[in-house]
């Protein structure tokens, strides 16, 4: 890891304005996402963590089973991100952790896999 890499890690992102919030974490997805078990995780438990959300919308089963869908997600994502080399700055607090959280669920994780980020991430794999 280099040293601004380090620092990048280091950021307190409380107070970051969403767009920063959002550039942040663009910057820091390829440092947390290397392990090849923890991409392919991701490959599933990401849409899972969608998909829960809006499966209650559907009205076709009711919000439990989008519950499931969205702790398994997260229950899988946890485990793969305990492999990874570079682990994820702490959360600061709750509401650090729901920005967050949102933010690589609904947007940067889908940049990472369409712009060829999470292909090059699986092709060096650790």
């Amino acid at each position: 890891m280099k040293p601004d890499d380090a620092e990048l890690l280091e950021r307190d992102t409380r107070n970051l304005p969403l767009g920063a919030l959002v550039d942040w974490g663009w910057q820091v997805t390829p440092l947390l996402h290397g392990d090849r078990l923890n991409l392919l995780i991701h490959l599933f438990a990401v849409p899972a963590f969608v998909a829960g959300h809006l499966l209650p919308l559907t009205g076709v089963l009711g919000v439990l089973p989008g519950g499931g869908l969205v702790i398994l997600s997260l229950a899988l994502q946890f485990v793969g991100h305990r492999r990874e080399a570079v682990h994820s700055p702490p959360f600061r607090c709750v509401g650090d952790f729901l920005r967050r959280l949102y933010i690589e669920q609904w947007l940067n994780f889908w940049r990472f896999l369409f712009s060829g980020g999470w292909l090059r991430a699986l092709s060096k794999g650790r």
